[in-house]
């Protein structure tokens, strides 16, 4: 029986590589429990890089905490144009590493990395996703996350001259970008535990906090 070569036969499957960038203020007591919280999570998750994303003026180049996945980019924490400024700072350090699909999200974001949508962002390109958002009466909420693929990332580095940086950073992305695609099927109400997407801000942070435990948790083990 001839089985020479036999292993040509076999299909070889490419395992998609992921990014994460997240917007993170060190200055605030909550952010850094949620910073705790995220990185004890992420560092589990398979073929992942990610970094948490933060300002600090001394700095005039980005630098890198290897063992804390901080990038410290030149600059002061603001809402505008910080974060957009944080974004594309990072996106263009991170422009060579080995990565398919990009998630930038907040620090008050869990991403449940293993139902990442594959195909749709494969053939979309660029994505926002309705997400469970922890408020009461808020059904569904979106913002909170930005999905590109490879191309799409390099596509936004490329054209960042044509950013608008008076306004805030998702919007100013929108704009350059071309129309996302909306996940379908992920419009989550708050007691629901099955989503892609958690976003815990509300007016107590310590519950946001608490919340982020247990959904962390969940997702471990």
């Amino acid at each position: 029986m001839y089985y020479e070569n036999y292993s040509s036969y076999i299909p070889i499957v490419k395992k998609s590589k992921y990014l994460n960038l997240i917007i993170y203020n060190p200055h605030s007591e909550y952010e850094r429990k949620m910073k705790d919280i995220l990185h004890s999570y992420l560092k589990t998750v398979p073929d992942l890089t990610f970094y948490f994303i933060t300002s600090r003026p001394q700095y005039q180049t980005i630098e890198i905490d290897k063992n804390e996945h901080i990038l410290y980019v030149q600059g002061e924490e603001n809402y505008i144009p910080a974060i957009l400024i944080k974004t594309m700072k990072a996106l263009e350090y991170t422009r060579e590493l080995s990565y398919d699909y990009m998630i930038r999200s907040n620090i008050s974001t869990v991403i449940d990395w293993s139902k990442f949508p594959t195909s749709e962002i494969k053939e979309h390109g660029y994505s926002s996703t309705n997400i469970i958002w922890f408020i009461p009466d808020l059904p569904f909420a979106q913002g909170s996350n930005i999905i590109l693929n490879r191309e799409t990332t390099h596509y936004l580095i490329d054209h960042e001259p044509k950013l608008d940086y008076t306004i805030i950073d998702d919007v100013a992305i929108a704009q350059v970008l071309p129309k996302p695609y909306q996940i379908q099927n992920s419009i989550r109400h708050q007691d629901e535990v099955d989503g892609f997407v958690f976003r815990n801000k509300s007016e107590n942070r310590n519950d946001d906090v608490e919340r982020m435990k247990q959904i962390v948790s969940r997702l471990i083990n």
